[in-house]
C-alpha cells in the first residue's frame, strides 16, 4: 500500500494491556492503520508507552512503536495471548 504524504490515515486500537504499579504504567496497545476508517487493512503495529502520576495526572515518559513484518509477527503474538 503506497501512501502518499496528504492521505488521511486512521489508527485503529484492536487490543491495550496496562499494567501499573504505584506511580507508574506500562500500556502495550496494538493498532491497525488505515487509509479508510471501515476498511480493514493488514498494516499493524505495536505501540509501548511508559507513563508516571504526578500530581493527579498521568505523565508520558516514554513512546515506542514497532511494526508489523513478516518475520516479526509481534502484533498476532500479542492479540493471541489472553
Amino acid at each position: 500500500m503506497g501512501l502518499h504524504p496528504r492521505e488521511d490515515l486512521y489508527e485503529i486500537e484492536l487490543k491495550r494491556e496496562v499494567r501499573q504499579f504505584g506511580n507508574i504504567a506500562q500500556v502495550w496497545s496494538a493498532f491497525e492503520v488505515r487509509t479508510d476508517p471501515e476498511i480493514p487493512t493488514s498494516i499493524r503495529g505495536l505501540n509501548s508507552i511508559q507513563l508516571h502520576n504526578e500530581n493527579g495526572r498521568w505523565f508520558i515518559d516514554s513512546w515506542t512503536l514497532q511494526m508489523e513484518t513478516t518475520v516479526n509477527l509481534l502484533v498476532e503474538e500479542f492479540l493471541n495471548n489472553q
